[in-house]
């Protein structure tokens, strides 16, 4: 699985918080839980069905919950995992 198009910091405006990702783990950049801190891995990609890729996030109740991202284009992806947001790429 190739995840090289997700590299980089990625923020929700919507809930405030961000991540970067480099290979299939996302590292927080900013939190909006105090269940887990910058610096804490909370994104984990385990596959790509061509389409989206799969896996599962840290929600602010600091459990494990399954996603699915969706890029748009180079610089906004869609996520899904109970409700859907959208994530922008930073810089």
């Amino acid at each position: 699985m190739n995840t090289s198009e997700l590299k980089g910091e990625w923020l929700s405006p919507e809930y405030k918080y961000s991540f970067k990702i480099n290979g299939s783990r996302g590292i927080a950049t900013l939190s909006n839980s105090t269940n887990y801190k910058v610096g804490d891995y909370m994104l984990l990609i385990k596959s790509f069905d061509g389409e989206y890729y799969h896996g599962k996030q840290i929600y602010t109740d600091g459990k494990w919950h399954e996603v699915k991202l969706k890029l748009l284009n180079k610089d906004e992806m869609i996520m899904y995992g109970g409700v859907e947001w959208t994530m922008i790429r930073k810089g």
